[in-house]
């Protein structure tokens, strides 16, 4: 068995393991599952997701992919790992156990959190549209520290950090 490439690997541990949903066992595609997730959640998505649960609402209600077990009503400051430990401490993936989870990678992460119509949006540009213009296209927002004055309404379930995005040039509509 040590020969085996290590995606077999991982096939035959969640196969003895007994997974509950064994095709989430991919964080990338638990994540996408929260596209409907509540923006007033006081839990992120990216937490939930490293806790092992998927969304499946309704509401704020999620599960795991390993022991099958569901949280819901989450409240500020509580932290996906210790309520999935405490309701249900003889899961094999949140004790620790090697059940085939498969992490993401750091580019995986940017494009999983992408939304797919802009995406198929940038696909479609012609090289020809996409030539710089001469002015901006919003001159009030030439500054970076007129854009981060945007992001006082940003939501704060998400990992993304309004100085680097207004470093980056971007400015927060509050769409």
């Amino acid at each position: 068995m040590g020969d085996e490439a290590p995606a077999e690997e991982a096939e035959l541990r969640a196969a003895c393991c007994q997974l509950f949903e064994s095709s989430m066992r991919n964080e990338a595609r638990r994540l996408r599952t929260f596209r409907q997730w509540p923006g007033t959640s006081p839990v992120s998505p990216r937490d939930l997701v490293k806790a092992g649960f998927f969304f499946v609402g309704p509401r704020d209600e999620v599960q795991c992919f390993c022991c099958g077990g569901v949280l819901k009503d989450w409240s500020p400051g509580d932290c996906p790992t210790a309520e999935h430990l405490k309701f249900f401490p003889s899961c094999k993936f949140i004790c620790g156990e090697d059940v085939g989870n498969q992490e993401m990678l750091p580019l995986q992460e940017m494009f999983d959190t992408v939304d797919g119509q802009f995406l198929s949006f940038l696909q479609g540009i012609d090289s020809e549209d996409t030539a710089l213009p001469n002015e901006p296209e919003y001159p009030e927002m030439v500054t970076e520290e007129v854009r981060l004055s945007t992001f006082h309404n940003w939501p704060q379930y998400t990992d993304m950090c309004p100085e680097q995005l207004a470093r980056a040039g971007f400015f927060y509509t509050g769409k």
